[in-house]
């Protein structure tokens, strides 16, 4: 039999205890406990970089994200102040943003988002410093976001200094004319045109802003409100995903709204 001295034994016991009290449940046990574990993220991380642990990085080890309330699945049920299309509640994240696997910024990536891009917050953190993510669509889990940068409806407020005076965009078969004074207060004349149909309308409303996203929110409720960014030379584009769509904006009324006349479409 070996026969090791007790300074051997006694290191190797040492070692077995901080594996078996401080690494092992470390790594297993306290990222599914809800707080705690968001502040030893960066040392499992580090220590999955050990030979003992395999050749799986801690992403792809089986506990790749940190759920809320430290349960194995995670919520789908948006939090308050989300907007709603269709049925869908989403909100928008106003800068480009990086996505943790919990949170915490020395956590694993598992992303990244587009200004404007649209996301459901289904979980803040204690303090509202994070919010969990997912995908408004599929629910498909995105993960932790820096809850500043989130924009939900009740962060807006009243715009104060606005240099657009006219703003015209056309979404489809609709299409719509906004006059807007120096403080965001704006009047909306609106046409829906195509399939034998001729629509129109008008109102009136306030813009919004939280972080450069402006919310054209009308006063009219059954109207719909449409969101939008600032850029940086001044000017203002849709939403990410309103800009896959036909849609443009312009900043005087000598730009005709439509390019195809009006005589295509029958009446």
């Amino acid at each position: 039999m070996l026969n090791f001295s007790k300074k051997t034994k006694r290191i190797a016991l040492i070692v077995l205890f901080g594996f078996l009290v401080i690494v092992l449940p470390g790594r297993w046990v306290l990222p599914k406990m809800p707080v705690l574990g968001i502040h030893f993220t960066s040392f499992y991380k580090y220590m999955d970089g050990f030979s003992f642990f395999g050749n799986k990085t801690w992403r792809d080890s089986g506990q790749a994200m940190y759920f809320p309330e430290g349960k194995q699945t995670y919520p789908t049920d948006a939090i308050n102040a989300h907007f709603t299309e269709k049925k869908q509640h989403f909100v928008l994240v106003s800068d480009a943003v990086k996505l943790y696997a919990s949170p915490t910024e020395n956590a694993a990536e598992t992303g990244a988002l587009k200004a404007g891009s649209r996301v459901k917050a289904t979980y803040r953190l204690d303090g509202d410093v994070w919010a969990f993510l997912i995908d408004p669509e599929t629910s498909k889990p995105l993960g932790w976001c820096l809850d500043r940068f989130v924009g939900y409806q009740d962060r807006f407020s009243p715009v104060t200094s606005w240099n657009l005076p006219y703003l015209g965009m056309c979404i489809g078969e609709y299409c719509a004319e906004f006059t807007v004074s120096d403080t965001g207060a704006f009047a909306i004349s609106w046409e829906a045109i195509g399939q034998g149909l001729q629509l129109s309308g008008s109102g009136q409303g306030q813009l919004y802003e939280y972080r450069g996203l402006v919310w054209v929110k009308q006063a009219n409720p059954a109207n719909s409100d449409e969101l939008l960014m600032r850029t940086p030379e001044g000017g203002v584009v849709h939403e990410l995903r309103r800009q896959k769509e036909p849609i443009h904006l312009f900043k005087d009324k000598s730009v005709p709204l439509r390019k195809t006349k009006k005589s295509v479409f029958s009446f």
